[in-house]
Order: C-alpha cells, then structure tokens, then sequence
C-alpha cells in the first residue's frame, strides 16, 4: 500500500469516526502580531502601540486535560495542561496552522500551545499532537 492510499483510507476513517460523531470542537487560535513574537518578555524598549493579534477558528480534537500541581514554598500553583490533536490537509493558512508559541482560548481560558508534534502522511494529511498549558 502506497502512502497516498493509506493517507486516504485515514482521512476516511477521521471523517467517520471523529468528524461525523462531532468530537472536534472549535476553538480560537490567537496568532501573535509579527513585530511581538519572539520579542524578549521583559524589554524595556517602547514600541509603541501594540497590534493586536490574529484570531481566527480551528478544530481540535481534546485528548487530556489536566491539572499539573507546581509546589512553590508559598503555596500550591497549579497549571492546566491541556492536550489536543489538530487534523490539516497542508492547504491552510499560516495563520489557522498551530504552532508553538500561540494562544488558544478554549472554554473561556487561555492556552499557550508549547509543543507541537507533527505527522505527515504522504503530505496530504497532517496530524498534529500538541499540548498547552493555561495562562493566567
């Protein structure tokens, strides 16, 4: 079996087994303005007004969702994990594609996505493992 046929038979079975059982919810996926990202967080420098981001709507498929407990000598802080897949065909813009660094608001939180794991198959059908932790 080629790579093109079994990219496929996934899609098929994505279709009827996840899509058409509505397991894929849709979130906001905040694309940072290009002039912030990868600014250093504590520069002292006045850029001027800010842009604001870009936000636009994906799906994602939740496959975990936790509380990561951080003990600090203060008190407990815990951290929400929140572990997703994102199914693309490659064709989307850069900016509903995710990627590490972005924000995700989901059920009325904020998720910094900080890893992103793709998988292609055949390059018609990427699979994306990511995780995010909440941001308060």
């Amino acid at each position: 079996m080629n790579a093109e046929r079994l990219a496929y038979k996934v899609r098929r079975i994505i279709q009827r087994h996840i899509r058409d059982k509505n397991y894929e919810l849709a979130v906001l996926l905040e694309t940072p303005a290009p002039d912030t990202k990868n600014r250093k967080t504590f520069s002292l420098e006045d850029e001027g007004a800010p842009t604001p981001p870009d936000k636009k709507e994906i799906k994602i498929v939740i496959t975990a969702h936790s509380i990561d407990e951080n003990a600090t000598e203060i008190g407990d802080n815990p951290d929400e994990i929140l572990e997703f897949i994102s199914i693309e065909d490659g064709s989307e813009p850069e900016e509903k594609q995710v990627q590490e660094g972005m924000m995700l608001l989901y059920n009325g939180k904020k998720y910094n996505v900080q890893l992103v794991a793709p998988a292609t198959l055949a390059g018609m059908l990427i699979i994306k493992e990511c995780t995010a932790r909440s941001v308060k």
